[in-house]
């Protein structure tokens, strides 16, 4: 779940409306995993839970510490610069993502803004993202970021800000079932039919445990432990 600066819900679609989005969230609640969903879908022309106004958008997806990394070898490195020569092994992909990002027809998704620890070059990051949007402005832009520091080199007001929440009771539910249907899909394990109903129900009876389990990664790793047959923890700790 998504909600904006006025705590209003959202679903990614609704956020994808927007032509200029920031994702914030803490560590672990998933942010690279959505904007390589979106990324994804998108590639694969799949629209149903990213929006039909993406219709036709080429995706490309950034890294900003590996173009951080980049800049700091040449500080008059644009970001059009590093999509078309550093971000694909080929030239005639960097050729043709370059093409689109001027024709206007891509949704550039820009991810780990705090990833670059060091504050001030964060800060001339910022200014190349804003250089970027400013130059092609028909281009769609999504940006995350942890909230811890974001402040200090925030976007322009044009964005709109949304942050991932954690995860409620039916969320946890439906996440340790998907899980285990996966493992079993993947490993033709049977030998726990019922795993998925004894997590939930341990973690019901483990408060402190489960508020952990409100944070997706975290959820990942309890999933794994149960799986394996490894004993929960009763404390936080």
């Amino acid at each position: 779940a998504l909600t904006t600066e006025a705590e209003k819900p959202l679903t990614i679609a609704d956020l994808l409306k927007t032509s200029r989005a920031i994702l914030l969230g803490d560590p672990g609640t998933g942010k690279t995993t959505i904007t390589r969903y979106i990324t994804y879908s998108l590639a694969a022309n799949d629209l149903s839970n990213i929006g039909s106004e993406l219709q036709g958008r080429i995706p490309i997806l950034i890294r900003i510490a590996n173009f951080a990394k980049a800049y700091e070898q040449d500080s008059t490195l644009h970001m059009i610069e590093y999509i078309a020569k550093e971000l694909t092994p080929r030239a005639e992909f960097g050729n043709y993502l370059s093409w689109a990002v001027e024709q206007g027809i891509c949704l550039i998704v820009l991810d780990g803004l705090d990833e670059v620890a060091d504050s001030s070059l964060r800060i001339r990051i910022t200014d190349r993202i804003q250089n970027m949007v400013a130059s092609y402005s028909e281009n769609q832009y999504l940006v995350t970021s942890r909230i811890v520091g974001y402040d200090q080199s925030p976007l322009t007001q044009e964005f709109q800000h949304a942050t991932l929440q954690e995860l409620r009771e039916e969320d946890k539910n439906r996440f340790v079932r998907l899980w285990y249907d996966a493992i079993q899909n993947e490993t033709g394990s049977t030998v726990q039919p019922k795993g998925a109903d004894d997590l939930i129900s341990a973690l019901s009876n483990k408060p402190q445990i489960s508020r952990l389990a409100a944070n997706p990664l975290l959820l990942t790793i309890l999933v794994l432990m149960h799986w394996r047959g490894i004993k929960l923890p009763s404390r936080r700790v």
